[in-house]
């Protein structure tokens, strides 16, 4: 179940929207009639603009993971939602097991992937360990959390982890990273939940 929660801006703005786009037509009309013009088509404009701006998937009655942002803006042509400003909690047992934070997001609107950009960060719960990379991509269909970018991994005992690629449970209670570098304190505490590709 997908469920849709957000807040629509004044009549107003809707309208001023809704004329700005008409001018934009109109504008785009007469430009394609001009000979020899080579403008690129402006990209389309946004179906909808939302703030605080919530998405919920749950299955089997039990809440699988809640994204909140700022704002949003919805392309029904593209089929996507890109929103600013997201945190994302990720649910174990009906619990939230971690959390991620970035600048900016991009949810397909039919797979419910996500796409997470600029100082992603994303914390667990239970221990506190926290990853950071510059984008990150979230599997709604394998439940997985990736990336190819580097990442930095830390934990509340100080152990640092650098590497390129990543793939981790939402709980992160299996992490693999791959291409790695860094320092580890106590080993034995850290490979019970760590695979680790050189």
């Amino acid at each position: 179940m997908f469920y849709l929660e957000h807040h629509y801006r004044s009549a107003s703005l809707a309208l001023a929207i809704v004329l700005l786009f008409t001018a934009h037509l109109i504008t785009s009309c007469s430009r394609r009639g001009v000979p020899g013009s080579d403008e690129e088509p402006t990209a389309s404009p946004p179906s909808q603009r939302m703030e605080d701006f919530k998405v919920v998937e749950s299955r089997m009655g039990l809440k699988q993971w809640e994204l909140r942002a700022i704002s949003a803006e919805a392309y029904d042509d593209r089929g996507e939602i890109v929103a600013e400003g997201i945190v994302v909690d990720y649910y174990d047992g009906g619990k939230v097991s971690s959390t991620m934070r970035a600048d900016r997001g991009r949810l397909d609107q039919r797979s419910h992937d996500l796409e997470a950009s600029s100082h992603v960060v994303i914390v667990s719960v239970e221990d506190g360990t926290r990853l950071e990379t510059e984008a990150l991509w979230w599997d709604n269909s394998k439940e997985v959390i990736h990336t190819d970018r580097p990442v930095v991994m830390t934990t509340k005992e100080d152990d640092r982890i650098e590497g390129t690629g990543m793939e981790a449970l939402p709980n992160m209670k299996i992490i693999t990273v791959e291409n790695v570098r860094g320092v580890i304190k106590n080993v034995s505490r850290v490979e019970k939940r760590l695979n680790i590709d050189g």
